[in-house]
């Protein structure tokens, strides 16, 4: 009788063990509506730009998409620099390429430079919650520099393009368990 229920037991906790890895084996879809990170090589160092999508997760689907942050940093390379080098965006326009609508943004920002670990200056620029439809868009605007940065040009007039960069994929349990 004791061996009997010993068996019973042991069936048990292995069924329960077997639905829970049949459940954890569930695939699950991600779905990644991005974009390009273009770069460009300026006179004065290099500007780096992302649209980053937010992370939403439901049931079996995960998606990064809207809204979107736009990110603008610039590595100036001069060692002549100092600290306090303030560099601002002027005429900032973000505009969909297919529908041709401009994203509200601030027309003027300013920032002022500060040394990274590696000993580069380093400018950043964030915008958050940007509404907007997944299709390809454009980013111009007028790099200006301060008077304190030991430039001979002030300012460098900008084209950013973020073409449709989008991806799918399943994603098991597992390799979200080993943080693949």
């Amino acid at each position: 009788m004791v061996l009997k229920i010993k068996r019973m037991a042991l069936l048990c906790v292995l069924t329960t063990f077997l639905a829970t890895l049949t459940l954890a084996c569930e695939m699950k879809r991600h779905k990644n509506f991005a974009f390009t990170e273009p770069q460009i090589q300026i006179d004065k160092g290099v500007v780096y730009s992302k649209l980053r999508g937010h992370m939403h997760s439901s049931g079996t689907e995960s998606v990064h998409g809207s809204p979107y942050e736009l990110i603008i940093w610039f590595i100036l390379e001069d060692s002549e620099m100092v600290n306090s080098c303030s560099v601002s965006l002027n005429k900032l326009s973000l505009e969909n390429l297919e529908t041709v609508d401009a994203i509200p943004l601030p027309k003027f920002i300013k920032a002022a430079s500060k040394k990274n670990y590696k000993n580069e200056f380093k400018v950043r620029f964030a915008f958050k919650n940007l509404n907007l439809l997944y299709a390809d868009h454009q980013l111009k605007f007028t790099l200006t520099y301060g008077d304190n940065c030991g430039f001979e040009t002030l300012s460098d007039t900008l084209t950013i393009d973020f073409d449709k960069k989008y991806s799918e994929e399943n994603i098991s349990f597992w390799d979200v368990l080993m943080g693949v």
